[in-house]
């Protein structure tokens, strides 16, 4: 894969990071993991180039709230929400938040890199049309599940 895209984890679970970290880097992807929203939020990857994988339940800020402060900066970019305990609510709330994708857990393995390799085609694409960024960030495509 592209050195320039990175798929960037964000769990409060130590053992989901290690193996998401583990399972996208097996299949080419360079990959940045944050214990925590705030954690990422504090770092300096607005501007580069990827996906998240997002877990929603996290302490301190959910993953929902770290979307919608992103938005508000400025620096959206296609997310994959990951949950073990979503209800219409928050899949609704996720889909108006621009989620491009929901998946359960425990995920799929092939989903999850499916997935993601459809973000990163897609983003390839926007940037060899011109369009890095607006094409994917601006879609709100209906989440979906793995279930």
């Amino acid at each position: 894969m592209e050195s320039d895209f990175i798929v960037f984890v964000v769990d409060d679970d130590e053992a989901v990071r290690d193996s998401l970290g583990l399972l996208l880097s097996a299949h080419g992807f360079e990959v940045a993991d944050f214990s925590s929203a705030v954690a990422f939020l504090d770092s300096d990857t607005h501007a580069t180039p990827g996906c998240l994988v997002l877990d929603y339940h996290m302490p301190d800020m959910t993953g929902l709230d770290l979307l919608e402060k992103l938005q508000r900066l400025g620096a959206v970019r296609p997310t994959i929400m990951i949950s073990g305990l979503a209800n219409a609510a928050i899949r609704q709330r996720a889909a108006t938040a621009g989620v491009k994708f929901f998946l359960e857990k425990p995920l799929r393995q092939d989903l999850l890199i499916e997935t993601v390799k459809r973000i990163w085609r897609e983003s390839e694409s926007a940037a060899n049309d011109g369009f890095a960024g607006r094409a994917i960030a601006g879609s709100t495509p209906p989440a979906t599940s793995n279930r």
